[in-house]
């Protein structure tokens, strides 16, 4: 689980957020352990502006991905946070 946190914060320190100033980063765990990460991007358009874990979950489908195992979210403010996939 260590690694995926760490994922989560080293994707956090990637995040694009010069309007909110609310850097957030996620990771998932994939059915054969590997970790895809991703990070929050916004726009000056809203609408073009993407969440961490939207960001990492698309990563790892454009990857061929499809099985799922965990997420962890890292913010500055809110710690990280886990969840597990239920089968």
């Amino acid at each position: 689980m260590n690694k995926l946190i760490s994922k989560a914060i080293q994707m956090m320190k990637k995040a694009q957020a010069p309007y909110s100033n609310y850097s957030v980063g996620a990771a998932i765990k994939i059915d054969d352990k590997t970790i895809i990460g991703g990070c929050n991007i916004e726009n000056a358009s809203y609408s073009l502006s993407m969440c961490a874990e939207r960001t990492a979950l698309f990563s790892a489908i454009a990857q061929g991905h499809k099985q799922f195992i965990a997420m962890a979210i890292a913010t500055k403010t809110g710690g990280a946070h886990v969840d597990h996939v239920d089968k």
